[in-house]
């Protein structure tokens, strides 16, 4: 039986429809058979793809106040009404546009018991009348959007205002798997973001921050897992992950960023990864490093990267008690990676001004984890690893090194450790 025969066969009964999902090159028929659904009145999934070149508007979002889970993707929606979806968990648009946000935040307030959030490949946020809701204050008490039940949320090449709106209006208590690219600097800038990104790292005990020529990365190791997975995501049910992207172009006026992340980070553990070609970002984020206290591991790609990086570390910073203290002083793991012909002499000499002005006074550690004899306190480095024998061989030259680090091959799986 053919696709439009079927649809003729079962539009007769819509009032009946309770789960509907189509998908594919919609024929005149079956777009009509979901116009008479949408009045429907206990239609509790709707999932419509796949109507990208179409010009109609067929969907009437507030209609359906009885949706629990919600998927449009290519689909122009008539969003002019403010609807309300008590029942709505699910919600996925891609490859469309969104409401205004002063409509968005409307619809998400009166939709309580969301779990899941997601929104990838919108297309250009539509202006028009005033939002009404300014996205780069911290908002007010009244503006806040409560989802207690919220568990993901996935901003995958949205426009910036909506993605900054979300991440500083929604507060949700419990763990949140999160994550968002081509986010603007004013979200970290922004005190309302400390309501929701608690939430979302509270489960984590390890925290990635990768510096690369593009921008600045917060993550966790789940996040790579499922990444890519953002048009799939059907509700919760994912592992918890962390996963935000801003851009070099958007971190152009860092004041206050380095400070806000830090603190947000400041109870987990940190890996810093500061990829090739990196420059200009370390330029626009020089106070990162510091302001990252709680990084214990540092990986390094290249040896001109690892002469800016051991700069950083040689800067000296106010301590938690207003004491003189080296950047990231609990450091303890190093890795320098592919290190390039030309690059060794550069890298070598890096860690040697790094061990003679960071590590050489430091004497034998204490029970608390200090030497007693530095005046700018920090941990040992414990382990050293490099990309091939000819840096150890050369490293080992330099008298003292092997005194206080352990010597290793990184090799490509050492990354996950």
């Amino acid at each position: 039986m053919s696709t439009d025969k079927f649809i003729n066969l079962i539009s007769a009964h819509t009032q009946r429809w309770r789960d509907v999902d189509m998908t594919g090159s919609l024929s005149t028929e079956t777009v009509l058979a979901i116009e008479r659904a949408e009045a429907t009145e206990y239609l509790q999934l709707l999932v419509i793809g796949g109507l990208r070149s179409s010009t109609q508007s067929i969907l009437n979002i507030s209609r359906l106040t009885r949706i629990q889970r919600l998927r449009i993707s290519g689909l122009q929606v008539q969003w002019d009404d403010s609807p309300k979806l008590p029942l709505l968990r699910i919600l996925t648009v891609s490859f469309t546009t969104l409401p205004p946000i002063h409509q968005l935040h409307a619809l998400l307030k009166t939709s309580a018991m969301l779990e899941s959030i997601s929104f990838h490949n919108i297309d250009e946020y539509p202006r028009g009348r005033d939002d009404g809701v300014q996205t780069s204050q911290p908002c007010t008490r009244g503006d806040v959007i409560p989802l207690s039940n919220l568990a993901n949320m996935h901003l995958n090449m949205v426009p910036s205002e909506v993605s900054t709106h979300l991440l500083t209006h929604l507060a949700c208590p419990g763990p949140l798997s999160l994550a968002g690219n081509h986010l603007n600097q004013s979200v970290l800038q922004n005190q309302s973001f400390t309501r929701l990104m608690p939430a979302a790292i509270i489960t984590f005990q390890r925290i990635r921050v990768d510096i690369t020529g593009g921008g600045l990365r917060v993550h966790t190791d789940n996040g790579d897992h499922i990444k890519d997975r953002t048009a799939e995501a059907d509700g919760p049910g994912f592992e918890d992950f962390l996963d935000l992207e801003f851009t070099l172009a958007n971190l152009g006026q860092m004041t206050g960023i380095a400070q806000n992340l830090g603190v947000l980070l400041e109870s987990k553990r940190i890996t810093l990864t500061v990829r090739r070609n990196s420059s200009d970002t370390i330029r626009v984020a020089t106070d990162l490093i510091p302001a990252l206290n709680s990084i214990d591991d540092i990986w390094v790609v290249g040896g001109r990267t690892l002469g800016e990086v051991v700069g950083i570390l040689l800067e000296k910073c106010l301590g938690e008690w207003g004491d003189s203290v080296w950047a990231a002083p609990r450091l303890q793991y190093l890795a320098v990676q592919d290190v390039l012909e030309g690059e060794e002499e550069n890298a070598i000499s890096g860690l040697c001004r790094l061990w003679e002005r960071r590590y050489a006074s430091l004497k034998a550690e204490t029970s608390a984890g200090f030497s007693t004899n530095s005046l700018v306190p920090c941990l040992p480095l414990h382990r050293l690893l490099v990309s091939d024998e000819r840096m150890i061989e050369r490293i080992l030259e330099e008298d003292g090194f092997e005194r206080i680090i352990e010597l290793s091959i990184v090799t490509g799986n050492d990354y996950n450790r």
